[in-house]
């Protein structure tokens, strides 16, 4: 070998040399990066498992929260619904009561509100047909007369006075008391 091409094989080897110096620099630098990368990865991988699970946390009690919501409602509406039934059952039972102990039911009535004055009595057409001479005589004695007209309800009367009238229509008398009554109701239905 000569001593050009002992030159030149030693440019080649100490080039060699070099380029494997700058590659294992390179690889190392490559692999600190894609280390990086990783941990910087991991990280945020972390993050958003994190974050999905905080979110589907809050997205189950939110199911939660609604679903417990909607079967409160549900078990108010069907509550309301027995004591609406409670109400139409009840009234249907007073205007279903046999003429003795209808109009026994209306004295008690009108005992409790007729005023102590002269006045005169409105009753349905129905029961101003069915009249007893019972409650003729408690009207008397309330010093009431009963009215041509007949009000447009099915139990009950109202009591009309110069400037007063004190309906006790059952439909009056159940709206006016629906309040007290449904307490009582779901006191004795759902306690």
């Amino acid at each position: 070998m000569t001593g050009l091409e002992k030159i030149l094989e030693q440019i080649k080897l100490e080039a060699k040399e070099e380029s494997d110096k700058i590659i294992a620099a390179a690889n190392e630098e490559a692999a600190v990066i894609t280390s990086e990368g990783d941990k910087e990865c991991a990280a945020i991988q972390a993050s958003i498992d994190a974050k999905y699970a905080s979110m589907k946390e809050v997205a189950k009690q939110r199911g939660d929260s609604t679903a417990a919501l909607t079967e409160r409602k549900l078990l108010l509406k069907a509550k309301q619904e027995i004591i609406d039934d409670v109400f139409v059952k009840a009234q249907k039972h007073l205007n279903s009561l046999d003429v003795a102990d209808y109009f026994e039911f209306l004295a008690k009535l009108l005992n409790k509100y007729a005023l102590k004055e002269k006045g005169e009595i409105i009753l349905s057409a129905k029961d101003k047909k069915r009249i007893t001479d019972d409650f003729k005589a408690e009207i008397e004695k309330h010093q009431l007369k009963v009215a041509k007209e007949t009000g447009k309800f099915e139990g009950g009367f109202v009591l009309n006075y110069q400037d007063i009238e004190e309906n006790c229509s059952f439909d009056a008398i159940f709206s006016a008391e629906k309040e007290n009554l449904c307490d009582k109701i779901r006191e004795m239905l759902f306690n």
